[in-house]
């Protein structure tokens, strides 16, 4: 089975099994790893939609959104990811 998919899957099961800052810290580990990891945006809009109170819009989706487009610019940038 393909790494990334099995990786997707174990974190999608993460986000509802462990604590939110344990799945944070593999889904950045994730999104530095591979490029354009948009799988990260899948498990933090689920983890969002159940978790959020309803009066509340998806800000977490949406930081994580921008926040992948500027760590693959940063990473085309830096030495050490090439």
């Amino acid at each position: 089975m393909n790494p990334r998919f099995s990786l997707s899957i174990l974190l999608f099961i993460s986000a509802f099994a462990l604590p939110w800052w344990l799945t944070l810290v593999f889904l950045v580990w994730a999104v530095f790893s591979w490029s354009w990891y948009y799988e990260s945006l899948i498990i933090i809009a689920a983890y969002e939609l159940v978790y959020r109170s309803p009066a509340t819009v998806l800000w977490l989706t949406l930081g994580a959104f921008v926040t992948l487009f500027l760590v693959e610019w940063l990473k085309e940038r830096l030495y050490v990811f090439r």
